[in-house]
């Protein structure tokens, strides 16, 4: 998504630019920060309560201590887990990533609240040097069978994106930066 940013920014389209201006910011966080700071970056800036860098400073230190129980966490990291199933019965569990976990959960979930995120990613993305390939699959027998092959430029999307707050943030490690989704609406 920031290559589509950086193609709007190129072909000077300042009114997509205006208008997708909160997205722009959403990404250009997540992207510029690494994947440890980076939730933290976009709750600060989507205003998620709690998610500071106080918070931050707890996180890297239980990282770094490998903390295994959430015994004596303050009340801001309380505040965060309390609203997440938390499972210290997982394999390699951290309380640092954990919580980072749901601190990324946090943002995600005050960004797709709401439509705006959303509209400016696809206005993004239509306008990207993108070429979507739809396929068609089936099954005979126990066999997959591949149809069709169709390509679509310019783009068409449509839907929700949505920012995956979870999706590479586990309690026992970090897989990687928050990610986006496109779903159906």
């Amino acid at each position: 998504m920031y290559d589509a940013i950086e193609k709007a920014q190129k072909d000077g389209n300042t009114e997509l630019l205006e208008t997708a201006q909160y997205t722009i910011d959403i990404v250009s966080a997540i992207a510029k920060n690494n994947q440890y700071y980076g939730p933290i970056a976009v709750g600060k800036l989507v205003g998620a309560e709690g998610v500071d860098d106080t918070l931050y400073e707890e996180i890297q230190k239980y990282i770094k201590e490998g903390k295994s129980d959430l015994e004596g966490v303050s009340q801001q990291a309380q505040n965060i887990f309390a609203n997440f199933n938390v499972k210290l019965e997982t394999k390699g569990f951290n309380a640092g990533y954990a919580l980072l976990s749901c601190a990324s959960k946090t943002a995600a979930k005050v960004i797709n609240a709401g439509d705006e995120f959303s509209k400016g990613a696809l206005a993004l993305l239509n306008q990207s040097s993108i070429i979507q390939i739809y396929t068609k699959i089936g099954k005979r027998g126990d066999d997959a069978v591949l149809g069709e092959f169709r390509a679509v430029y310019p783009p068409k999307f449509n839907g929700k994106v949505l920012i995956e707050g979870g999706k590479n943030y586990y309690s026992s490690r970090v897989g990687g930066k928050m990610a986006f989704a496109i779903g159906k609406k």
